[in-house]
């Protein structure tokens, strides 16, 4: 999850009854944080800490036609989405899951209920972040509050390397 503190953007995690900021930016690293493990800074805060001004975290989609399941038009994308190869949003790729073996149409099964396409960003028609926030604005929420936004392919990946554990 993200935390927007300042205009800053941190990563939000609760963990074991802590709730906490962190970032590896040491400029980022202000009042409150202290070092952490793997180069990181940490800082203990609340939902309810008025500086914090939204939380959210993000899920990213894009719009593909396949020539093989045609059923689906709008693809959950992740950079750990399974596939026996390796590829990387930095190379325009990303990888598609289905559920079920398929070994035709350019997918490849994982086994029976798995398989994959890796495609090219530029084989999409549309791209799509859902932020689904738990606060927004000051105001926390009873219920999590999704605001899908449709994004440039450049914005889709800046925002999917955003999600890497140490970029924030």
């Amino acid at each position: 999850m993200f935390a927007l503190v300042d205009g800053e953007i941190y990563r939000y995690e609760e963990f074991r009854g802590e709730v906490y900021l962190l970032t590896f930016d040491y400029n980022k690293a202000c009042d409150g944080f202290e070092p952490s493990k793997h180069g990181s800074f940490k800082k203990n805060v609340t939902l309810s800490d008025s500086t914090i001004t939204d939380v959210y975290r993000l899920k990213y989609y894009v719009e593909y036609t396949d020539s093989y399941i045609k059923d689906t038009k709008e693809w959950y994308i992740y950079e750990d989405n399974r596939s026996d190869r390796p590829y990387s949003i930095d190379k325009d790729e990303i990888c598609l899951n289905v559920f079920g073996s398929c070994d035709e149409g350019g997918w490849k099964s994982l086994g029976r209920e798995d398989s994959y396409k890796i495609i090219s960003l530029s084989d999409c028609s549309a791209f799509f972040v859902d932020y689904i926030y738990e606060k927004r604005e000051g105001e926390i929420f009873d219920k999590q509050i999704t605001q899908r936004c449709a994004v440039s392919k450049e914005e889709f990946v800046r925002l999917v390397k955003l999600s890497r554990y140490n970029a924030v």
